[in-house]
């Protein structure tokens, strides 16, 4: 039905970065879209794009908000089986 999950904040502190946190996060947020019924994941991201990349997201956009430069980026998300 068009469902959309949207990321708002999803962040690693540098001293935690590299060790699979970040990944860890975005498939729970991505299991969490599929259980729902979500079509695709969208965000927004200042510094993160190869990551999101690497993830299966791209890029639609850019929009700048108080003077930075943010990507929009979407993940399509196939359907639950059984779920249709």
């Amino acid at each position: 039905d068009g469902r959309i999950l949207n990321i708002t904040t999803l962040a690693v502190g540098r001293a935690d970065q590299g060790g699979g946190l970040g990944a860890r996060l975005l498939t729970f947020a991505e299991d969490l879209a599929r259980r729902e019924g979500c079509a695709a994941i969208v965000l927004e991201t200042e510094q993160a794009e190869r990551f999101y990349q690497r993830h299966g997201f791209e890029t639609l956009g850019e929009r700048r908000q108080r003077g930075a430069y943010l990507l929009v980026m979407r993940k399509r998300l196939a359907p639950v089986a059984g779920s249709a």
